[in-house]
Order: structure tokens, then C-alpha cells, then sequence
């Protein structure tokens, strides 16, 4: 499934009150934690940066 130009909120029934920065585990960064951190510092704002960045992959 591709989302694409979509918002995603949180269900309004969920539980938690709010989301958790990712945290490094025995000195190495997580998949999670750098994931984290590349939408952060980069965040994809164009159709275009979104394409380039799952040619990539």
C-alpha cells in the first residue's frame, strides 16, 4: 500500500496520548532511531524527493 499527499493522524480511540522519540540501544542506532532522524532532519516535501528516495531502496 502507498500513501501518497495523505496526512495520517492517530485514531481518535487510541490509547496512548502521545508518540515516543526512538532511542539508540547499546551505543548503535536503531532502524527505528535513524529512520527518525532522516525524516527530521530532511522531511520529503515533494512528490519528486518521495521518488528519488524509494528508487533507493
Amino acid at each position: 500500500m502507498s500513501y501518497q499527499n495523505t496526512f495520517i493522524t492517530v485514531s481518535e480511540d487510541s490509547l496512548v496520548p502521545e508518540g515516543i522519540v526512538p532511542v539508540v540501544k547499546n551505543n548503535k542506532p536503531t532502524i527505528a532511531s535513524i529512520e527518525y532522524d532522516l525524516i527530521r532532519i530532511n522531511p520529503i516535501n515533494t512528490p519528486k524527493q518521495m521518488f528519488n528516495l524509494k528508487r533507493m531502496f
